[in-house]
């Protein structure tokens, strides 16, 4: 750890921290049906729907993810964000994964930022 830096924290909060796209945009459709609040935020058709628009071969969330990682291992390995083609593919995959969860999250009568309020 030649180039470590240490850092002294207490302790830590991630508000609405991206973790790994593929990780999470299934959990939404999961979470959305099942979670600790008893309430059920998409209905079990919208929830399908959500799956299969992050499932979709062609231009679905998987698919632009693993396509925009691939872009990027090739024309960006340092994640500078200086190439025009990667910057607007990973961005349609981030359009694609939250954009529809968050689209499909408007449908239901809670809103998906507080189960407490409707909207």
């Amino acid at each position: 750890m030649v180039n470590a830096t240490a850092l002294n924290i207490a302790n830590t909060g991630i508000v609405n921290g991206m973790v790994d796209l593929r990780a999470m945009a299934l959990g939404y459709a999961e979470w959305s049906r099942n979670n600790t609040y008893g309430r059920e935020i998409m209905t079990e058709e919208i929830a399908t729907k959500y799956i299969q628009t992050m499932e979709d071969p062609e231009e679905g969330c998987f698919a632009l993810t693993d396509q925009c990682r691939a872009l990027a291992a090739e024309k960006d390995p340092e994640h500078t964000a200086q190439d025009e083609d990667v910057n607007k593919l990973c961005a349609a995959a981030t359009a694609v994964c939250f954009g529809s969860a968050i689209g499909y999250f408007e449908l239901s009568p809670v809103s998906h930022c507080s189960l407490r309020t409707s909207w």
